[in-house]
């Protein structure tokens, strides 16, 4: 969808802001239709929130960007190297190192990942450095949001954390939209093809996908949450061949078989971790 967005006129900042308004207006109608906690944001709770809104803007900001740079199957790669940062983060910060296992997994589902996409051709040159090293930042990205996120749920349920999170993301991302061309960049698209990417990006992988990452906090460390996005590639690969003509190869099924080990692997290590 974002791919179909970029190719239809849409920058990569007015993709992610859009999205994550679309999103934000739809959180906000579900925590008025919902049961939810009605405790308001407070200290500590408050820059919590900004942090991980603002990840989130800087992690869709650079994958869009990286997706107009290089093939859909290699930048989804490399945006889903978050596990790696995301052991790195609570070794170093949390001070709850991963067990070897995991990395066990990490290492054989990179392994099935990099079969998956090995076989496909990449230019080389300026746009290759660009859209690997944007599409790996915004993997990094991805760990302080979920984390964020996890701390929040706690404290104000799945749909508020997600709502302030969504908002504030878009809200970061806003002046940054306008210092690219002014102000009236921040004007609704025109486009219709770049309106159903918008909308069709924020209801299902926003909406469904983040938001069921955000769920799944409440039980898994941020790596083993990571982890899973690794099947994201998998997904991406099939859609691109028929929609971009990027055809998948047969050791790309065998990358596939690899990865799902790798990622049972990591599971099954960091169970019972919280």
């Amino acid at each position: 969808m974002a791919r179909a967005g970029l190719e239809a006129g849409a920058g990569p900042l007015e993709l992610a802001f859009w999205r994550l308004v679309v999103a934000w207006v739809v959180v906000s109608v579900l925590v008025r239709l919902l049961p939810t906690p009605s405790a308001p944001l407070t200290g500590r709770d408050r820059w919590v929130a900004v942090g991980g809104g603002l990840f989130l803007g800087w992690h869709f900001a650079l994958w869009f960007f990286s997706l107009g740079r290089i093939s859909v199957a290699l930048s989804t790669l490399l945006v889903c190297t978050s596990p790696i940062w995301a052991g790195l983060l609570e070794a170093a910060v949390l001070r709850r190192p991963p067990k070897p296992m995991f990395w066990l997994g990490v290492a054989t589902a990179l392994a099935g990942v990099a079969l998956v996409v090995g076989a496909e051709r990449v230019g080389g040159g300026s746009d290759l450095l660009l859209g690997g090293l944007a599409a790996v930042a915004g993997a990094a990205c991805l760990v302080p949001y979920l984390l964020a996120g996890k701390v929040l749920q706690r404290r104000y349920g799945l749909w508020r954390s997600v709502g302030w999170t969504y908002g504030l993301a878009g809200a970061t991302l806003a002046p940054l939209l306008a210092l690219s061309g002014g102000w009236s960049r921040l004007a609704p698209p025109s486009a219709p093809t770049v309106w159903l990417a918008v909308v069709g990006m924020a209801l299902v992988p926003q909406m469904m996908g983040h938001t069921a990452l955000n769920w799944s906090m409440r039980w898994f460390p941020a790596s083993t949450v990571g982890l899973a996005t690794l099947l994201e590639p998998i997904f991406a690969a099939l859609l691109a061949w028929p929609l971009f003509g990027e055809p998948l190869r047969p050791l790309q099924g065998v990358g596939a078989a690899v990865l799902l080990l790798g990622v049972g692997l990591g599971i099954g290590a960091e169970e019972g971790r919280d």
